[in-house]
């Protein structure tokens, strides 16, 4: 008789233990990694896209804070109601 196989976590750690032993692993970034990051932020520093992007996305966030701002401090008084665009009909609908 076949036993159920177990359960795919449990499998997945179970090799993951297997194949590197604790006192094996370490926490530092692979050789190199740091040299790839910096080139990589090097390149998009040199893209004019990216300089585009960036800047605009400043001016917007910006932008919105401002608006934010205003909006939280500037309050409409409760005795100035509020004057119609334009004068226009009404329309009575009968209720069923």
């Amino acid at each position: 008789m076949n036993t159920p196989p177990p359960d795919p976590w449990s499998r997945l750690t179970e090799s993951a233990r297997r194949a590197q032993p604790a006192e094996a692993r370490s926490d530092e970034a692979p050789f190199g990694f740091a040299t790839r990051v910096v080139s990589r932020w090097q390149d998009l520093q040199r893209s004019e896209r990216f300089r585009f992007w960036g800047a605009w996305s400043f001016r917007a966030a910006l932008a919105a804070a401002v608006l934010c701002a205003v909006s939280a401090v500037w309050q409409p008084t409760a005795e100035a109601a509020p004057e119609p665009w334009a004068d226009l009909p009404t329309l009575a609908l009968p209720l069923p």
